[in-house]
């Protein structure tokens, strides 16, 4: 009698946090990526602070930036007077953003673990916030309720994303040009190639629309929702864009706030 022999699940953590101990070094010089002009960094500013006074505290408030890569909002948002803990699954990326932290001197605390397994106690934070995180998640709605556990009543989920592969010929096409001119003005890095790989393990690798965002904070248990546009960011982001990126740049991209039922 034979034995079905079960192929081990892949390390799809693995996998993800070695693409981004790849990209760490450069990481911060890609569009959206790290605050490039004072600019953006006052446009960011201003809309996290009307999000964050929907969280009624005494003191600073806790928060946890998720997946916080090299620290760019963390930093940001530790400057805004808060008390930050950044979390990210790759040592390389929290090491460029410790560095940072330090040569401002912002007493950030930094944690390595992953998203959809956070080593934080119920109720820990004031505010989880997350930017650009959720297309790299392999669980996201599981991953959504863990944002939702370590955040105290009265609290706040907070996720900065956008609809990168919005459907539809006029988008298909300006991803097409865009493509085409990036892979002859730029160098395509073997970390994009390794990400492709993973796609078809990320449910939402394609971004998605501010409409579909409230399914993932409603199944999370969170309440009254608000989703903002971040147009105000995009055109920040634009100004330092090489003209050949404006082309198929998302045209939805949008903060997301929940709050935890008290």
């Amino acid at each position: 009698m034979s034995t079905a022999v079960t192929a081990p699940k892949p390390d799809i953590h693995g996998a993800i946090r070695e693409v981004w101990n790849h990209r760490a070094q450069d990481y911060d010089r890609e569009p959206g990526h790290g605050i490039r002009t004072a600019r953006e960094e006052w446009a960011w500013r201003r809309i996290l602070a009307a999000a964050f006074d929907r969280v009624q505290t005494e003191r600073p408030l806790r928060i946890l930036d998720v997946g916080c890569g090299t620290g760019a909002m963390t930093l940001l948002i530790a400057n805004m007077g808060y008390t930050l803990t950044g979390l990210d699954l790759s040592p390389a990326m929290l090491e460029v953003a410790r560095t940072q932290a330090e040569e401002r001197g912002l007493p950030i605390t930094l944690v390595e673990g992953t998203a959809d397994r956070l080593p934080f106690a119920d109720g820990a934070f004031d505010v989880v916030f997350s930017r650009h995180l959720l297309w790299t998640l392999p669980r996201p709605r599981k991953t959504m309720g863990e944002w939702a556990r370590v955040t105290r009543p009265g609290g706040m989920v907070a996720v900065a994303d956008g609809w990168w592969e919005e459907p539809g010929p006029e988008m298909r096409t300006r991803r097409a040009i865009g493509g085409v001119l990036r892979a002859v003005l730029e160098r395509r890095s073997a970390a994009s190639a390794a990400y492709r790989d993973l796609r078809p393990s990320l449910p939402l690798a394609g971004g998605l629309s501010p409409y579909s965002i409230r399914y993932y904070l409603d199944h999370a248990g969170l309440e009254r929702i608000v989703v903002r546009d971040l147009k105000t960011i995009r055109a920040a982001e634009r100004r330092s864009m090489p003209p050949w990126r404006w082309i198929d740049q998302a045209r939805f991209t949008w903060l997301a706030t929940g709050l935890v039922p008290e």
